[in-house]
């Protein structure tokens, strides 16, 4: 694929951009270790373009605007490097603090990604530690701060304009689900606050523009939200998404996000569109190269 030096979806304000893009980098799950492709605002199915090094599901994918990577996956501790838009396979370059997974919450701010809390299968822990890693390095994560509490199976973003704050969205603690949304300051020492709520949910991944974050399903029904950026209100219920879904990835052009795969049997290998801060409707508008349940958070980019 061509890169594409200059577009539209690479706009940017005074401190940065949200991480949306032409097309959809897709991490499947450990069924096999495709990353898969899908180019935003069409019915084309998507491709495998490359390949992880290691098979894993229920991983946290951050990224830059050239690369991506994925942080663990419930039984390992490796991060995963993918160069956005290229047909070479990811490669292993550092390592967490634990292997920890289950967490699609997306949190980076240009320079490093934090992986924010996420549960040990090895043990059953769930952890309340913001683990930060600096892109394009070898070096290994290291504890940076805390969440507001132990926190796994919840969703996330970031602030957009700044790419100062990242949000935890919901979640699952060890023993329940809860709807606490809680704000981190990137890179600092300073535990994340509780700030707002959500509906009560796990298992969900998010979608966002500059103004909102955006979720739906989830293990506790299937509402879809709408969280404001840079405030304290509590998320906004948009309606019953139109399809059950939970565990999947997400990708995001300026005005939609996309949803890859998901835990249930109708919706493992579908890719569906929903136009942003409408109601809950998503389309079925295209197909995975492979099924993928437990697919990991994902991305965007624009090669």
């Amino acid at each position: 694929m061509t890169p594409n030096l200059f577009n539209s979806y690479r706009y940017a304000s005074a401190g940065g951009y949200d991480y949306s893009g032409t097309h959809g980098y897709i991490w499947t799950n450990n069924a096999g270790k495709q990353i898969d492709v899908f180019e935003h605002g069409t019915t084309t199915n998507a491709t495998n373009i490359a390949d992880m090094a290691l098979a894993v599901n229920e991983a946290p994918t951050c990224q830059t605007d050239t690369v991506m990577v994925t942080f663990g996956g419930n039984t390992v501790d490796n991060i995963q490097e993918y160069t956005i838009g290229s047909a070479s396979n990811a490669t292993t370059v550092a390592d967490l603090a634990r292997a920890v997974g289950r967490t699609r919450a997306k949190a980076m701010n240009g320079t490093h990604g934090f992986m924010m809390g996420g549960f040990a299968n090895a043990t059953g822990t769930v952890y309340d530690e913001i683990q930060s890693f600096e892109f394009e390095t070898t070096t290994d994560a290291v504890d940076i701060s805390l969440l507001s509490r132990d926190t796994c199976n919840q969703a996330g973003g970031i602030n957009g304009n700044d790419k100062s704050i990242a949000y935890s969205i919901a979640g699952f603690s060890g023993s329940s689900n809860f709807g606490t949304i809680s704000s981190y300051q990137m890179g600092t020492g300073t535990t994340a606050t509780a700030i707002a709520t959500e509906r009560t949910s796990r298992d969900i991944c998010s979608m966002q523009n500059t103004t909102y974050i955006f979720t739906g399903g989830g293990s506790d029904g299937q509402g879809v939200t709408k969280f404001e950026i840079g405030t304290t209100t509590n998320s906004a219920e948009l309606g019953t998404m139109s399809v059950t879904n939970a565990s999947y990835g997400t990708s995001q052009s300026p005005t939609h996000g996309y949803i890859y795969g998901g835990n249930d049997a109708a919706t493992k290998q579908n890719v569906y569109e929903y136009e942003f801060d409408t109601s809950a409707t998503i389309t079925d508008v295209a197909d995975l190269s492979v099924a993928s349940t437990g697919t990991n958070a994902s991305g965007s980019g624009t090669p």
